[in-house]
């Protein structure tokens, strides 16, 4: 997967992200001045291309909302409310921050989903926090790339307001 993100949010009618996912094998890197020629204005500065390669696992557990709108029927939900704040406190669950792949999302204000028309949630591919790029994405610095359920071709994208 390559993904493209532009500074530039509120400019170019929504024209800020580029998601491309093609097979490894087509990935090579891009002479820069070719890259610069495709920006639509001069005024775009172009960072350098930066390779993810590697990673760690971690245990990544959903925001106390999202925990809680998934509970089973029956499930008290303040009781439950109360389980993943100690769980929490003794440092046995958490929802991880910074760049990731997969995952939950490190929600800013709480849960912003992408869902489609029948109310079903997108799943989080991507979450950047601002390592992979050398500015703030949104409001707090959380880019968050959301996939459709069924429809692999389709995209969602948000980005946190604190």
């Amino acid at each position: 997967m390559q993904l493209f993100i532009s500074e530039a949010l509120d400019e170019d009618e929504g024209r800020w992200y580029l998601v491309r996912v093609v097979e490894e094998s087509r990935l090579r890197p891009r002479d820069p001045a070719e890259v610069a020629a495709q920006l639509p204005h001069e005024h775009f500065e172009l960072y350098p291309e930066k390779a993810v390669l590697g990673f760690d696992r971690v245990m990544d557990c959903p925001g106390t909302e999202d925990a809680l709108s998934d509970l089973p029927p029956g499930v008290d939900d303040d009781l439950a409310a109360v389980v993943l704040t100690e769980l929490a406190r003794a440092g046995l669950y958490a929802t991880q921050s910074g760049d990731k792949l997969l995952g939950w999302p490190n929600w800013c204000q709480g849960p912003e989903w992408a869902e489609t028309e029948g109310g079903q949630r997108y799943m989080q591919v991507v979450q950047v926090e601002g390592t992979l790029v050398p500015f703030a994405v949104g409001d707090s610095g959380t880019l968050v790339l959301q996939r459709h359920p069924t429809d692999v071709a389709v995209w969602g994208v948000s980005w946190a307001c604190c």
